[in-house]
């Protein structure tokens, strides 16, 4: 499955329209819930460090497993419920690498001072894990989840694309959000979401070279 192929495929259309649908909701709600409890220290602190990161790794995890099998370039895969169901506590484990990854990348030294890369990593965390349990369920044993050099400079590139053209339409769709919900920080939600929707043709970079490995 090529890349265009997979971008028009069922299962990343309708991950995408979900994907669409359900950041707009939390990104909103957690505005308005940050909006409204402004001066409370505990909060601001748990929706900053806790309500957010777990947000966005839950909305990564949502849009992998809808997109699954395409993601990975496959037509046909065993659901993605038996992946998660062939172990006790593959989801939990999932969400906690994901939202682990959120915490743990913002302090290393080089990716810390990169924060364009650490949403992509996260999912590709999320589609690493899904990868090697398909891999594990067909009888492959081990195959390395890492990508090549060539995958990871496209996938750098297009982060800090997504990264300067969130910028540009953050202003513009902020200005909507903030009238359309009443808010007083639309662009950095407008930021927040177009980041989220930008994660879709990276994790589709990094799953497209992925899937091969399965077959070869």
């Amino acid at each position: 499955m090529t890349l265009l192929e997979a971008l028009f495929s069922p299962d990343l259309l309708v991950a995408t329209l979900v994907h669409l649908t359900l950041l707009p909701t939390l990104l909103a709600g957690f505005a308005w819930l940050g909006q409204h409890t402004q001066g409370i220290p505990v909060t601001d602190w748990l929706l900053e460090h806790l309500g957010h990161p777990l947000a966005r790794a839950a909305v990564l995890i949502v849009f992998v497993l809808i997109a699954y099998p395409a993601v990975f370039g496959l037509t046909q895969a065993p659901a993605w419920t038996d992946l998660l169901g062939a172990e006790t506590g593959r989801l939990q484990t999932l969400l906690n690498w994901v939202f682990l990854a959120s915490l743990l990348l913002p302090l290393l030294p080089l990716i810390g001072t990169m924060p364009t890369l650490i949403l992509p990593i996260q999912g590709m965390v999320a589609c690493a894990l899904l990868f090697s349990w398909l891999a594990q369920w067909q009888g492959l044993g081990s195959v390395s989840p890492w990508p090549d050099g060539q995958t990871l400079g496209l996938v750098v590139l297009t982060a800090g694309l997504t990264h300067g053209l969130a910028r540009l339409g953050a202003r513009p769709a902020g200005a909507w959000i903030n009238r359309r919900f009443d808010l007083s920080d639309g662009e950095a939600v407008a930021f927040e979401g177009l980041i989220l929707l930008g994660q879709v043709p990276l994790l589709l970079l990094y799953g497209l070279n992925l899937g091969p490995r399965l077959t070869a």
